[in-house]
C-alpha cells in the first residue's frame, strides 16, 4: 500500500523524530478533513495513520547533576 510504502521512506529520513511525526499527522488530518468535506468518495475507509504509525521519540538523557556540581 502506498501508505506503508510511504511510512517506510519517512523512517530513513534524517529529521528528527518531531517533524517526521509532524508530517505524518498533517496528512493524518488531511485524510479526515476529505472524509469530512466529502471531497472524494474514493478515498478508502482505512487510509488512515495509528498511534503505532508515528514514530517514537528520542529518548531523553538523564537529567541528574553530576556528583562534583552539587558539591
Amino acid at each position: 500500500m502506498v501508505l506503508e510504502r510511504y511510512l517506510a521512506d519517512l523512517a530513513l529520513d534524517s529529521r528528527s523524530t518531531h517533524s517526521r511525526g509532524r508530517d505524518i499527522g498533517s496528512l493524518n488530518a488531511f485524510f479526515h478533513a476529505v472524509r469530512r468535506h466529502g471531497w472524494d468518495q474514493s478515498l478508502p475507509a482505512n487510509a488512515t495513520f495509528y498511534p503505532d504509525d508515528f514514530p517514537r521519540p528520542d529518548k531523553l538523557l538523564p537529567r541528574a547533576l553530576a556528583e562534583h556540581v552539587m558539591a
